[in-house]
């Protein structure tokens, strides 16, 4: 996603959308079981490559568009359009791993 949301609710729609489910609740959707059937589905080695391509472009457009970090809790994040770094460390465990 590249748009903030108000509330963790909102999250619901749109990954019950894209992963295609008709769940009730991020309950629900938060199982192990469901999780599994997703991580299953879905995460592929390209797909995470193109997950981190896509966080390194929210970064890049954030910077260049001049947004200003705010900070919580130790946590630095744009606010209309959060990014978060778990890109960082899943590209340093493919240069580590020599995954290109």
């Amino acid at each position: 996603m590249n748009y903030a949301i108000h509330d963790r609710e909102s999250y619901f729609k749109p990954i019950n959308e894209f992963f295609h489910r008709k769940l009730s609740d991020l309950n629900e959707f938060k199982s192990h079981d469901e999780f599994q059937k997703i991580l299953e589905e879905f995460v592929t080695l390209d797909s995470v490559k193109l997950a981190v391509r896509r966080a390194e472009k929210i970064v890049q457009d954030n910077n260049r568009n001049k947004k200003v970090k705010e900070n919580y809790r130790g946590f630095a994040f744009f606010h209309d359009n959060p990014d978060i770094t778990v890109h960082e460390v899943v590209r340093l465990i493919f240069e580590v791993c020599g995954v290109k």
